[in-house]
Formats: structure tokens, sequence, C-alpha cells
């Protein structure tokens, strides 16, 4: 899975402990989703990493588009730079 690019819909995720589905999904990319993710548990007291969300961000995408299973996914955790631009990265 490329976490560079939003796939349909864009990052979507939903958190059944707290009935939470983040808004404005296509604002975020990859790692903001799951930072956003992980601000969320914490604030709710859900125990949370942030590679944990990452996890769980990637995993709630491969079932959403099981195409994508066969696709590897980034080994590494670290964040692409972004700019001013949410959505189109200028």
């Amino acid at each position: 899975m490329n976490r560079l690019t939003f796939p349909p819909g864009g990052w979507q995720f939903y958190e059944p402990k707290t009935n939470w589905s983040p808004k404005d999904v296509i604002n975020y990319g990859f790692y903001e989703m799951a930072n956003l993710i992980h601000q969320h548990r914490v604030a709710n007291s859900i125990p949370s990493t942030i590679d944990q969300a990452i996890s769980d961000l990637e995993a709630y995408t491969r079932a959403r588009f099981p195409q994508m299973a066969a696709t590897p996914s980034h080994t590494t955790n670290v964040q692409p730079r972004t700019s001013g631009c949410r959505s189109c990265g200028r």
C-alpha cells in the first residue's frame, strides 16, 4: 500500500470503542490521520501508540480495498515533509 497516495474517499477510519470517525478525511494524509487516531485514543483513555494507530489505519484501509492487500506497505514510519496545503502538498 502506498501511504503517500490517497485511496478513494481519503484515509477513513472508525474507532468502535467511541463510535468515532474523523471528519474531513480528505484533508489528512496517511501519517496525519494516524496521528489524529492516536490523539483521539489518548484523549479518550484508550491505550494507544502511534505505531498501533499506523497499523490500525493500514489494516482498516486494506479491509476497505482488498486489492491493496497484495501491495507491500512502506516499512518505515518516516513521515514525508509536507507544506501548507494538506491535499496537494504545494
